[in-house]
């Protein structure tokens, strides 16, 4: 809060919500209308084949609300097949359906935490599903996102091998 501004403050962030697509029962439609009401600017989500996520991103996008989908290791099952082996199969699967209403992906989540709920990857396997993703981005302005780290060490991804990319 400005004290030279009559009573007016601003937020220095906008709000997120996490949100299950798939959660059974939900009105896609009705839920962005309370969050865009309740001032929430950006929704992230894990990709799910079975989802209609390009319906999703356009309705948000009618809000004024932001879109992050999530690549865990759960959106690399693609048309029913487990392409957990292949980062590449998975992202030439998923280009077609990251619509132009998608504003991030986030690639990857808690790959440095050895857990049931994490997706724990190598340095080595990071880097590839990171490279393989940016190779199939359907266009430039798709943000992507590293998926975030639980130990909150930033030596970890200093050891990862990003091609020609440096880490900002």
């Amino acid at each position: 809060h400005d004290a030279g501004d009559a009573g007016a403050s601003t937020l220095m962030a906008e709000l997120g919500i996490n949100y299950d697509l798939d959660k059974p029962g939900r009105d896609w439609a009705f839920d962005l209308n309370e969050l865009a009401r309740n001032r929430v600017r950006l929704v992230r989500f894990p990709l799910r084949w079975s989802t209609a996520v390009e319906v999703f991103c356009v309705l948000a996008q009618q809000r004024r609300i932001k879109t992050l989908a999530v690549v865990d290791r759960t959106a690399l099952v693609v048309k029913g097949v487990n392409a957990q082996g292949s980062f590449e199969e998975a992202a030439r699967a998923w280009r077609p359906r990251l619509v132009s209403e998608l504003d991030a992906l986030q690639v990857g989540n808690e790959e440095d935490h050895s857990s049931p709920s994490s997706w724990t990857l190598s340095q080595a396997e990071f880097g590839r599903l990171l490279r393989a993703f940016d190779r199939e981005r359907p266009r430039a302005e798709l943000r992507l996102v590293a998926g975030g780290a639980v130990s909150g060490q930033p030596d970890w991804f200093r050891g990862l091998d990003l091609g020609p990319y440096a880490l900002a």
